[in-house]
């Protein structure tokens, strides 16, 4: 096992639903199975470049507008590490479709069977992904894990170029 840090995100959806309280819990108690440790966390409004460039993959997707609104509002926004904690937070978190998640994952107990956009939380998928999405989001520490040997710094030039570019939301 790899010692590791992923990026995750409790979507706007869910904070200003009856459902926080629930997934919040389901989130946590998971994470102590899985021995998942909250490095850094905040909660409150997304910046638009921020949601922007969390999401810059899918810009040109039709579903591009259903995942900036998934987060418009505000989000939990965390730090994880553990042992292949991009694997464990993913398998905590079921696929992406609700539909299509394992019994008892976040996602096919907490999302919407309607609207993929909203499956509750989103982590990273890579370790590329890791640290673009935590350096979007938590930019004063990211240095500092990479040195302790949490994340993997991008090897190509255009990895550290999408950490810090941004991008209007439509």
């Amino acid at each position: 096992m790899t010692m590791q840090m992923t990026f995750a995100m409790i979507k706007s959806h869910v904070m200003v639903s009856d459902k926080l309280a629930a997934v919040l819990n389901a989130t946590f108690e998971c994470m102590m199975t899985d021995r998942l440790q909250v490095r850094a966390m905040h909660s409150g409004p997304l910046e638009p470049e921020k949601i922007a460039r969390l999401y810059q993959e899918h810009r040109d997707k039709p579903y591009y507008p259903d995942l900036v609104r998934s987060v418009s509002e505000g989000a939990m926004v965390m730090a994880f590490v553990g042992d292949d904690a991009i694997a464990r937070w993913r398998a905590i978190l079921g696929a992406t479709d609700p539909n299509k998640a394992a019994p008892g994952t976040l996602r096919a107990r907490y999302g919407s069977r309607t609207h993929m956009a909203d499956n509750v939380a989103h982590g990273s998928d890579t370790e590329q992904a890791a640290w673009r999405e935590l350096a979007i989001f938590f930019p004063e520490q990211i240095e500092l894990w990479a040195s302790q040997g949490l994340l993997v710094r991008p090897v190509r030039e255009h990895d550290l170029d999408e950490t810090s570019g941004s991008g209007d939301v439509q």
